[in-house]
C-alpha cells in the first residue's frame, strides 16, 4: 500500500507540475482526495513529499511549497512505467514486451525488467506463447491498479552508459570526419568507455 500511495503522490505531482507551476500541499491533498479532517493522512502526504524532495523529484521552494524535477532519474524512471501501464491497460490480452516496448517507447531492457516486476507482483498473468516469444495478460489485480505500479527499487539499465557510447561511435562514424583530431578523441573515449566495461566483465568471469 504504500509503494501505490506514493505511485498516487507521484501522478498528482508530475500532472499538477507541468509547464514548471507550483505545487502545494493544499493542492496535493485535494489531487489525492484527502479531506480536511483526515490528519493523519496529510501527515504521510507531507512525509512522502520530503522522500520526494530528498530523491530530487520535487524542490522545496518554500515551506509546503514545490516544483516537480521531470528531469530526475527516480521522475523520468516514474514517467516511462506510467507510459508502460497505460500501453499495457489498452493492450487485449495475448500482448508481448516487444509490443509494449512499441507502444510506450521504453527501452527494450527496461521493458523486459518491469514487465517481470509486474508479473512477480501479480499485476498480469501469462497467456501462452508465440513461438519462443511471451505473451501476456491483465489480472484481475492489474485491472484494479489504476496507477503504474513501481518496483521498491528503481529499474535500471546496466549498459546505459555503453549503450550512450555505442550510440555516439555510430554518429561519429556516420555524420562526422573521423579524421578530425576532436572527432578522433570522441571515438577513442567512446570506445574505451566499451572496451572497460567488458574487459571487467571477462575478468570477473
Amino acid at each position: 500500500m504504500k509503494t501505490d500511495a506514493m505511485t498516487a503522490l507521484r501522478d498528482a505531482a508530475s500532472n499538477l507540475g507541468r509547464g514548471g507551476k507550483e505545487l502545494t500541499n493544499a493542492l496535493l491533498y485535494a489531487a489525492l482526495g484527502v479531506p480536511t479532517q483526515d490528519t493523519a493522512e496529510r501527515d504521510r502526504i507531507r512525509k512522502r513529499c520530503t522522500m520526494l524532495v530528498r530523491s530530487g523529484e520535487l524542490v522545496r521552494i518554500a515551506p509546503g511549497r514545490y516544483t516537480y524535477n521531470f528531469k530526475a532519474t527516480p521522475a523520468q524512471t516514474h514517467i516511462i512505467a506510467a507510459q508502460m501501464w497505460r500501453a499495457i491497460r489498452s493492450a487485449g490480452p495475448g500482448f508481448t514486451v516487444q509490443e509494449i516496448t512499441r507502444l510506450s517507447g521504453a527501452n527494450y531492457n527496461y521493458a523486459t525488467k518491469y514487465i517481470r516486476h509486474l508479473e512477480g507482483e501479480g499485476y498480469i498473468l501469462r497467456h501462452g506463447r508465440d513461438g519462443n516469444v511471451l505473451k501476456y495478460r491483465m489480472s484481475s489485480k492489474g485491472r484494479q491498479a489504476r496507477n503504474a505500479p513501481l518496483p521498491s527499487k528503481p529499474i535500471t539499465d546496466p549498459f546505459e552508459d555503453e549503450r550512450r557510447a555505442v550510440h555516439e561511435l555510430v554518429g561519429l562514424f556516420l555524420l562526422r570526419d573521423p579524421y578530425q583530431p576532436a572527432v578522433r578523441e570522441r571515438i577513442v573515449t567512446a570506445s574505451r568507455t566499451i572496451l572497460e566495461r567488458f574487459e571487467k566483465e571477462e575478468d570477473a568471469s
